[in-house]
């Protein structure tokens, strides 16, 4: 199965995993795929929805794959036991959705020893979540689909201290990243300049008074031209 870049390097992240939780599943084909290429040894494929879970079974069965890959119908992390499963993956929802499904039950989440997150939006809120929350972002991938460029973070249950640079919580540590080429990080780094001229010209033009942010906007900016050096030299 081919699968899409934004899926093959989520993939990529669960190597070397025994027992895998593919939250929100979909059709279920990460699942098999992970299972077909020995990055875990079985998985656990679940949905809130009952008609991907259906697909998701066809597939399954199709690939001969019902004994490795079980499905489950639930919400977030909540079909686990504690310590099920050594690697969660939650992908394809917004940022603050999956700081709720991991402070929901914090004794169930803490013991998954690492995840593979993929936010669609409020990523920062994401990283500053996990930072402040026990958890270290062991290093990051940049998937490109259709245009739009995606952040598969993969993560592990221990305490990291903050970011360095504040562009980090923005941006990732693009300075740690795996499996990514550098005219994609470029890329990456040019769209998040653009965005934030944009909001200092929003800024400007609604004529406010916040010079803090304003401030706040500038330092992101300033920071972005050093990452982009630093990328440049490697």
């Amino acid at each position: 199965m081919i699968l899409k870049s934004r899926l093959e390097a989520i993939l990529k992240a669960t190597e070397n995993t025994d027992t895998l939780l593919d939250v929100g599943c979909d059709h279920a084909y990460l699942a098999i795929e992970a299972v077909k290429r020995g990055c875990a040894k079985r998985v656990i494929a679940s949905d809130i929805n009952e008609g991907p879970l259906k697909k998701a079974e066809e597939n399954i069965n199709k690939a001969g794959l019902i004994r490795e890959i079980d499905i489950r119908l639930g919400s977030g992390i909540e079909v686990i036991s504690e310590n099920e499963a050594d690697t969660v993956v939650i992908a394809g929802m917004g940022g603050i959705l999956i700081t709720e499904i991991l402070d929901k039950n914090p004794a169930l989440s803490g013991s998954v020893s690492a995840y593979i997150l993929q936010p669609m939006n409020s990523k920062e809120d994401l990283r500053r979540y996990l930072i402040n929350n026990g958890y270290t972002i062991d290093y990051e991938i940049l998937a490109e689909e259709r245009g739009k460029i995606y952040s598969i973070l993969k993560v592990l249950n221990k305490k990291q201290p903050p970011y360095e640079k504040e562009i980090f919580y923005h941006t990732g540590n693009l300075l740690n990243l795996r499996n990514t080429d550098k005219e994609l990080i470029l890329k990456y780094i040019g769209n998040t300049a653009r965005k934030f001229t944009k909001i200092k010209e929003s800024l400007k033009s609604a004529q406010t008074e916040n010079a803090k942010q304003a401030s706040y906007i500038d330092m992101l900016l300033e920071e972005l031209v050093w990452l982009k050096s630093e990328i440049l030299k490697n």
